[in-house]
């Protein structure tokens, strides 16, 4: 089972085009909860790889971590394209 990575508000959900081509998705935002102690509370976060996103939920899921998520932000960056990729991965 996957660990619980907390709450994160103000979140942005940002696309991604590996160098390979294919697309993914990462998630950045506010800590307001984090359990396993990894981010401070107020602090900016980004995700590893979106592999679920539950709207009814609010929560989204990546590799390793289910967060709750509330108070979307909305896609402002749009089409990060290889930048991010390269930089992370």
């Amino acid at each position: 089972m996957k660990k619980y990575g907390g709450v994160i508000t103000n979140y942005q959900i940002h696309n991604l085009t590996m160098p390979n081509g294919s697309k993914a998705q990462v998630f950045t935002g506010t800590v307001a909860e984090d359990p396993t102690d990894r981010f401070r509370v107020g602090n900016h976060m980004r995700s590893s790889l979106i592999v679920n996103i539950d709207k009814e939920a609010g929560t989204i899921e990546t590799l390793n971590t289910i967060y709750k998520v509330q108070e979307e932000g909305g896609d402002v960056f749009g089409d990060l394209g290889n930048l991010v990729s390269h930089v992370y991965y």
